[in-house]
């Protein structure tokens, strides 16, 4: 029984191998440019591999192949086995912004939340996207809902907009009724600069990927 185990647990770690290889050289010919673009595309024949690359292209900075892959390969801003990470998040930890302005635009109605209560509100607040806040603003999601990060300075939506002076998303909150911190809009002072967010450690493990059904993380 022991050597029957042995061979199944070796088996189980070569073909986890082959598939780390399998996704590298996936990721190698989708880099080697556009003239050969479907054809490496159509040779993904897992999602979870698709979102792997799609992890390693944002991490890489690669905005035409996150492009490809979230067209071609029909791919979702939905949460990610294990992090609990969209790639909306990803793109913000990792400070790719013309990807994280390029993946708002394609935000469903659902404000997915990490697992610290980090939602995409927060992060359309911060940087400063008005029409991914209204996208999401616009379902009926809370505009005072919180995230627990301790690494964020700020907690709520109005008051991120408020610091970093997105003028537009202060004045679509507060018409929205939301308030900072302590229960009423913040007012920083005329000559505050504006508060940068630090970014928290983002640990991966890369090599599992799974999808989340949408109604496994979200907060409304």
């Amino acid at each position: 029984m022991a050597s029957e185990q042995k061979l199944t647990f070796s088996e189980q770690m070569k073909k986890q191998a082959e598939r780390e290889e399998a996704r590298k050289q996936h990721f190698r010919l989708i880099g080697n440019g556009l003239d050969h673009l479907q054809e490496s595309l159509d040779n993904i024949e897992s999602v979870d591999d698709a979102y792997w690359l799609l992890t390693h292209a944002i991490k890489e900075g690669q905005l035409p192949i996150v492009k490809a892959l979230m067209t071609f390969k029909n791919l979702k801003v939905v949460p990610m086995r294990p992090t609990g990470h969209t790639p909306v998040h990803v793109a913000f930890f990792h400070e790719k912004w013309d990807i994280l302005d390029y993946l708002l635009t394609l935000v469903s109605k659902t404000n997915y939340a990490d697992e610290n209560g980090l939602t995409v509100l927060h992060i359309a607040c911060s940087i400063g996207n008005a029409d991914a806040c209204w996208k999401i603003l616009d379902t009926g999601v809370d505009p005072n809902c919180v995230h627990r990060s301790n690494r964020l300075l700020d907690k709520k939506p109005l008051t991120i907009a408020q610091r970093a002076r997105r003028t537009k998303i202060v004045e679509m909150l507060e018409a929205l009724k939301a308030t900072g911190e302590d229960g009423a809009p913040p007012v920083p002072p005329a000559d505050e600069e504006p508060t940068e967010v630090e970014m928290p450690d983002d640990d991966f493990d890369e090599d599992q990927f799974e999808i989340y059904s949408e109604s496994d993380s979200s907060t409304e």
